[in-house]
């Protein structure tokens, strides 16, 4: 994973919209309760170094350029799978939680995905989780990462990127913000954000907004994996006089070179009471050993608090 490494592209060649990847049914499962949804299965992800042009949908609804695997396909279906099979696979867990999954720097939504199978495995029983792809293009100049890499913003006059850079700016910041917001209007609300590397960078510097009451949207806890203050000029202001107080769990390497430990243990600190787990290793999210048990009990207990939330909404309605 290239969190460290820098790319350049034209800003004036910016694409105009993202592309996100779900493998969540279309029914909301947040603590919130609007009306369900339905949808076919969309088309695949897209793959290319340019990003679908915006697509228009209520909210609620899947656009074109989101995906489900949770919902079987409609076509010919029923001539390979019997009714009972089908009827199992349809079936849903409205009180899961519903995760929004933020890739790291030179990395993509699908991508992100297919790197985090054994991770959708251990959070499968509380969670469903959504794959959202960064709207600016980078060139890879190294040829050994991702097909179609992203990145959030810039933080350099070249439109480069790099964790470890202080005081520059966020070129395109802008657009990330409208990005998640189309997300969070599509397919939210969601209970929680998991970030990686950059993406950790985003969901700390979300969780400060939404406690400055910047945001139109709200969640309620974040999972941030190699995460790090943003040290853009125009972001020192979010973390200032702010202690975060949603849930928050954090893990970091600790011989991790590209985001070092103490990078992580910095925005850990913006968090009141925050869960942190240090694997003994480097930049990557693991899910072997001890780590498999912080998920499963930092879930366990968000699922647990948004089933007695959704005991008192009732108990309230009735």
């Amino acid at each position: 994973m290239s969190e460290g490494q820098s790319g350049s592209s034209s800003a004036s060649n910016l694409p105009s919209a993202s592309i996100i990847d779900t493998e969540m049914p279309s029914v909301s499962t947040s603590s919130e309760t609007p009306s369900p949804s339905t949808s076919t299965e969309a088309p695949a992800t897209a793959t290319s170094s340019e990003a679908p042009s915006a697509t228009t949908s209520s909210p609620g609804q899947i656009p074109a350029n989101f995906t489900s695997n949770s919902v079987p396909s409609t076509s010919n279906s029923s001539t390979t799978k019997s009714p009972d099979k089908l009827e199992k696979e349809k079936k849903i867990d409205p009180m899961k939680l519903k995760i929004l999954c933020i890739h790291g720097h030179k990395q993509n939504g699908a991508k992100f995905r297919a790197k985090l199978g054994a991770f959708r495995k251990i959070v499968d029983k509380y969670a469903y989780l959504t794959y959202i792809t960064a709207p600016h293009a980078v060139a890879d100049t190294t040829g050994g990462g991702d097909q179609d890499p992203r990145t959030w913003w810039y933080n350099t006059e070249d439109n480069s990127y790099s964790g470890k850079c202080l005081g520059g700016p966020a070129y395109g910041f802008e657009e990330t913000l409208q990005t998640i917001k189309t997300g969070m209007d599509n397919l939210g609300p969601f209970d929680g954000l998991l970030g990686f590397s950059q993406g950790a960078c985003l969901v700390g510097l979300l969780a400060a907004m939404q406690q400055k009451r910047l945001l139109p949207y709200r969640f309620r806890f974040v999972i941030i994996i190699s995460g790090y203050l943003s040290g853009s000029l125009v972001h020192r202001g979010f973390y200032e006089h702010n202690i975060i107080t949603i849930p928050s769990l954090h893990v970091y390497g600790e011989t991790d070179s590209t985001i070092p430990k103490e990078m992580s243990e910095c925005l850990a600190s913006k968090f009141n009471d925050p869960v942190t787990f240090e694997h003994p290793n480097g930049h990557y999210v693991p899910v072997s050993g001890a780590v498999k048990a912080i998920y499963e009990d930092f879930l366990a207990d968000m699922y647990q608090q948004r089933l007695i939330y959704r005991q008192e909404v009732e108990r309230t309605a009735e």
